[in-house]
């Protein structure tokens, strides 16, 4: 399927509303996907980047995920539809996973943290929910049905919930998976928090060897998990109303000592208007939002924090705002090490920390997407050279790993978000200049 957009604007007046400097070029192009991978370990300087090839034997359209598998050589995509793509030992061609043979299982999540890698698969006929996994399942990380030293090539069924559970009800949706270092998690049902594996929570009942097993409910959350992370010993859950549950190890603080842990409730509730969470192997990150405007501020907890221009009050509470007076406009972090964007130069990425695997280090380390994804070949025509880091701020979206970073140019979507957003600025019909909205001409070819 290839699609086309032109917005023909009509009279000199452009009625429409649109500002022709807020406007990328739109010409008739293919919409598709670019993804480059580069790698962060060992000595990742000398590590070209891999330009993954899309179009090779299954054109992947647009891109729901991507990982890289944290114990081998290994990449996965899964495509909008929930297809699996996996590309292995430096090649840039994916190769077509069908699991079980099954051509109605998609993937909706994938989590990976030492030996072993969990795929959330749905069914999409029954609407039934399944963990897979690939890997060893040392500690019963994986599932407790199979043996300690069982280990796996293939991706193979490890928790199916109605056989498992049945007396808790159908449907059993889960909706988010995490790996720690010897342990599973994942929440069943919104709410429902359920693990396989070592037990390093402050309580919760285990498996009479000592070892969760999944059907094992941990504790009930009582309000809907948004985001799932995970650490070495230490797992964290956003929850809908901005607060986060916590639970397992506390050895770096990296949980404060704010948070009340009981046997039957090892799960303890730290802050409020909390909007994104990170961790690493002993650290975490939050995000809140602050004032009118929605301000972004950041608060790192444990063994590696990073303060960029903090106020003293901020430095206290181990807050970090921004960067040399410029505005993040996005960061992430994993194991072990912070990825930072800024607004005046989007095409720049900086890293601080020091990667899980090979150690590393990274101090203020910048990586420029314009040599991961130059702008002369990946632009093709959607802006004009003066807006370049419009491209790079719009159109790539960058995907931190624990071994690397992914950067995603998804035309189709990046296209399709920016037509949709000034389409709804020209709805205002306060604005007389919107009045010849229906002069708009979307044009698909299918």
């Amino acid at each position: 399927m290839s699609s086309h957009y032109t917005l023909p604007l009509v009279g000199s007046n452009n009625p429409c509303g649109y500002d022709s400097t807020d406007l990328p070029y739109l010409p008739s192009i293919n919409c598709g996907t670019e993804i480059v991978f580069q790698s962060v370990y060992g000595n990742h300087s000398s590590k070209a980047p891999i330009r993954i090839k899309l179009n090779s034997d299954e054109k992947i359209d647009n891109i729901r995920l991507v990982h890289a598998y944290s114990n081998m050589d290994c990449l996965y995509i899964v495509s909008g539809d929930g297809k699996l793509f996996e590309i292995v030992n430096g090649s840039d061609t994916p190769k077509r996973l069908i699991i079980d043979d099954n051509e109605d299982l998609e993937v909706l999540q994938i989590s990976s943290y030492t030996e072993a890698v969990l795929f959330l698969v749905r069914d999409k006929i029954s609407g039934e929910s399944f963990i897979y996994g690939r890997g060893h399942n040392g500690y019963f990380r994986m599932t407790h049905d199979k043996t300690n030293d069982y280990s796996c090539n293939t991706i193979e069924l490890m928790f199916e919930p109605r056989r498992e559970m049945p007396n808790v009800g159908f449907p059993y949706v889960i909706n988010h998976i995490g790996c720690c270092y010897s342990f599973s998690c994942c929440v069943i049902n919104d709410t429902l928090l359920h693990f396989t594996g070592q037990n390093w929570l402050s309580g919760g009942q285990t498996h009479v060897d000592g070892y969760f097993q999944w059907p094992t409910l941990i504790q009930d959350l009582k309000k809907p998990v948004t985001k799932l992370e995970c650490g070495d010993f230490h797992v964290l859950a956003l929850l809908k109303d901005g607060t986060v549950a916590v639970g397992g190890s506390n050895s770096s603080n990296q949980l404060t000592s704010d948070a009340t842990h009981t046997y039957n409730q090892p799960f303890g509730v730290l802050f409020s208007n909390i909007s994104n969470i990170f961790s690493g192997s002993n650290s975490v990150l939050y995000q809140s939002k602050v004032g009118f405007e929605g301000k972004l501020r950041y608060y790192f907890f444990g063994a590696k924090t990073f303060d960029f221009v903090a106020t003293k009050e901020d430095k206290k509470k181990k807050a970090i705002r921004h960067h040399k007076d410029e505005k993040v406009f996005e960061q992430q972090f994993t194991r072990d090490f912070f990825l930072h964007r800024y607004e005046e130069n989007p095409e720049k990425i900086y890293l601080d920390g020091s990667s899980y695997y090979g150690s590393n280090p990274f101090d203020n380390t910048e990586l420029s997407l314009e040599t991961l994804m130059p702008f002369s070949e990946f632009n093709k025509g959607l802006y004009p050279q003066y807006r370049k880091s419009d491209f790079y701020k719009n159109m790539v979206k960058v995907v931190l790993q624990p071994k690397g970073i992914f950067c995603i140019c998804d035309y189709g979507g990046g296209l399709s978000s920016k037509m949709f957003a000034h389409l709804l600025k020209a709805s205002d019909y306060s604005s007389e200049n919107n009045r010849l909205i229906l002069d708009i001409v979307i044009h698909t070819q299918h």
